[in-house]
């Protein structure tokens, strides 16, 4: 009876073994795989690569798939309007890696006014789960899901045209990226690659993702660090393996809709436990402040640095104050002389 207990122990520690190595396989080549999709398993067994994939869902007929590809913001934002998404000002860095909660309906008008390429709306998990994204996103979950998945979010991007995502890298099982309508540029590179100083990286949104400080990806000439840079069609999913970082641009129109999926396995959660419960527990007072007194848009608008701060210094006139003292101790002096 030992000797067999002691086998099935070993062998469930080869097991765990084994998956613990591919949680921190990492791809490094500058290579993007474009494949055709012909079932889950099939598909998972490219990932394993841990390399880009690309592929359309060709053959598929995913329920309630086609509502993405005609859903219009506008119509949506008749039903849905009072509900909350998050709006981040790109030309201001406080907002970028933290969005501003805003009504669904007044983030539209920022965006149709918008003429610069500021606004980005993301970190929608929330908006996905109350309205009827949920239903239409988690439909094509059992075509792309993992085995042993624990945990799942979505997300819900969109922006003005020419808008840029921060730049990140993820540590989760599984992350895709479904162009729903429109068209994104992306541009990645794997981890070796340093776009920024070491120890700058954001780990405290407790989201699973790892933000850099500032984006320079998309400066003109940028030559730091090799990148792919490729366009992703309408209909077409991307898959982003982790410990790569990357960023994409929002093309065509006002409609271009991204849906993002991310997974975390059992094997994926227990490995990341310590660095996900530090993002949220530095991040949980923070998210209970927007849940009591939703942040205003002024903050999106970009900071005036000095004129603010002194304001005040210029109202506040001391002389005013003494101006009664010197007139008494005149008095007093005068008098003083007189009696003399």
């Amino acid at each position: 009876m030992n000797v067999f207990v002691s086998v099935v122990l070993f062998i469930v520690l080869v097991l765990v073994f084994l998956n613990a190595q591919e949680q921190f396989q990492q791809g490094r080549d500058l290579e993007i795989y474009e494949i055709d999709y012909e079932n889950k398993y099939a598909l998972h067994r490219i990932l394993k690569k841990r390399q880009p994939v690309l592929f359309q869902m060709k053959g598929v007929v995913v329920p309630d798939s086609h509502h993405l590809h005609v859903l219009s913001l506008d119509k949506y934002a008749q039903k849905y309007g009072k509900e909350r998404v998050f709006l981040s000002n790109l030309g201001d860095p406080s907002t970028i890696q933290q969005p501003v909660p805003l009504k669904f309906n007044k983030a539209l008008d920022l965006l149709k006014n918008d003429t610069e390429s500021t606004y980005l709306s993301h970190r929608n998990h929330r908006f996905v789960a109350d309205t009827t994204l949920a239903r239409y996103l988690f439909t094509m979950e059992e075509y792309v899901s993992p085995s042993f998945t624990i945990h799942k979010r979505n997300d819900f991007v969109f922006g003005t045209p020419g808008a840029v995502t921060p730049l990140c890298y993820h540590e989760h099982q599984c992350t895709y990226l479904y162009v729903a309508q429109g068209q994104i540029t992306l541009k990645m590179t794997p981890i070796k690659n340093r776009v920024c100083q070491a120890g700058q990286e954001d780990r405290t949104k407790g989201d699973g993702f790892v933000y850099a400080p500032h984006n320079p990806l998309w400066t003109p000439g940028y030559d730091d660090a090799p990148l792919l840079e490729f366009p992703v069609p309408q209909g077409w999913v991307l898959y982003v393996p982790p410990f790569w970082w990357f960023s994409y641009r929002l093309d065509k129109d006002f409609n271009t809709l991204v849906a993002q999926y991310d997974y975390m396995t059992l094997m994926n959660l227990t490995l990341r436990a310590r660095t996900w419960t530090q993002g949220i527990l530095s991040n949980k007072p923070r998210e209970e402040e927007d849940e009591e007194s939703p942040r205003t848009m002024h903050p999106m608008q970009p900071p005036v640095v000095g004129v603010q701060q002194h304001q005040p210094m210029q109202q506040h006139q001391p002389m005013q104050q003494h101006q009664p003292v010197q007139q008494q101790e005149e008095e007093d002096a005068a008098t003083n002389q007189t009696t003399q």
